[in-house]
């Protein structure tokens, strides 16, 4: 038999043999299930920071809970349900979060959502060195970004071998299957993301060795928006937040625009002046790179909306080219 606590907006499974072995029976614990005031104190404490502890430390569980509380740094608890492994999480994000119980497959499918916000970090560490590197003609900066490209593609063909592999071993439905697949499509959008990376990277080699022919004050805008779309939708996707997915979406004309404007001005440089061909050509390549990057961002943040409503083409245009956005 187990019992199950709502907590925030989840089930929480506490079964029966580990409430008994753990808290205790009797009248005071509700008969085996967990006593009011024990829940309010390490259930639902403001703030509070769980660890786990290994059973073998001898100690109980409401020892282990304040032990953990007091030395955070202390190694995790494995706690052993009936047939399955419980692993408790403890509250991060304030008051109401309380613990959850996760079995083996919650804590897979929490270890891939994980990795793929640490991938969405590397990407955008590689784009921001890409970026600077373009504009202070640093080979450094650019062989940095480039020797990162094989780990990038490395842990994307992980996670998506991890999730395959759940999803055949599994069958998760609904919304954990399209956690899933937005995942899969995610690192695919951010191992582009990186590849575009490593390719302004190389753009920065072939142009490293004369000064530009004008500022880049414009790239450097082009460049700092294509960045912050990437950063907006890898938080739309972890807060699970739909506007901030549209916000990605309505920010991409800003980019195009900028692109059809910089590639007129490179094309019109060419023109004007045969010295400046060779740069021109390199840099229009750069900021073609750029649109891309914020095409891949908006992918990202339509990902954040399938996974909580299903809408697969949530942001998209009329004929005659006014936004429409499907939310429901």
């Amino acid at each position: 038999m187990q019992k199950c606590r709502k907590t925030d907006g989840r089930h929480t499974l506490f079964p029966s043999s580990h409430i008994d072995q753990h808290v205790g029976t009797g009248p005071a614990n509700g008969g085996g299930g967990l006593k009011a005031n024990y829940a309010r104190n390490f259930l639902n404490d403001d703030g509070f920071k769980a660890r786990r502890y290994r059973r073998s430390h001898g100690m109980k569980f409401p020892q282990a809970c304040r032990l953990a509380a007091a030395f955070p740094e202390f190694p995790p608890l494995c706690i052993n349900g009936t047939g399955s492994e419980y692993i408790i999480r403890g509250t991060l994000q304030g008051k109401g979060r309380g613990f959850v119980f996760m079995n083996s497959y919650d804590r897979s499918l929490q270890q891939i959502k994980d990795r793929v916000s640490v991938l969405g970090q590397d990407v955008s560490a590689m784009l921001k060195q890409a970026l600077a590197s373009l504009y202070r003609q640093d080979r450094t900066l650019a062989a940095w970004v480039l020797d990162h490209d094989d780990p990038i593609d490395d842990e994307t063909n992980q996670i998506e071998e991890d999730s395959l592999q759940l999803i055949s071993l599994q069958q998760p439905r609904q919304k954990d299957l399209r956690i899933l697949a937005a995942a899969l499509r995610n690192v695919r959008d951010l191992e582009r993301i990186a590849d575009y990376s490593c390719d302004i990277a190389e753009v920065t080699e072939f142009l490293a060795g004369a000064p530009y022919f004008k500022p880049l004050d414009d790239i450097s805008r082009m460049g700092e928006k294509a960045l912050a779309m990437v950063q907006l939708a890898q938080e739309a996707v972890s807060r699970r937040d739909q506007e901030l997915a549209l916000q990605v979406f309505l920010r991409d004309d800003a980019v195009d625009e900028l692109y059809h404007t910089l590639h007129d001005d490179m094309l019109r440089a060419m023109h004007e002046d045969s010295r400046a061909i060779e740069q021109a050509s390199y840099l229009s390549l750069a900021v073609r790179y750029l649109e891309r990057i914020a095409d891949h961002a908006v992918n990202i943040a339509e990902m954040a909306v399938f996974v909580e409503n299903g809408n697969r083409r949530p942001f998209r245009r009329t004929p005659d080219g006014d936004n429409v956005h499907g939310q429901s």
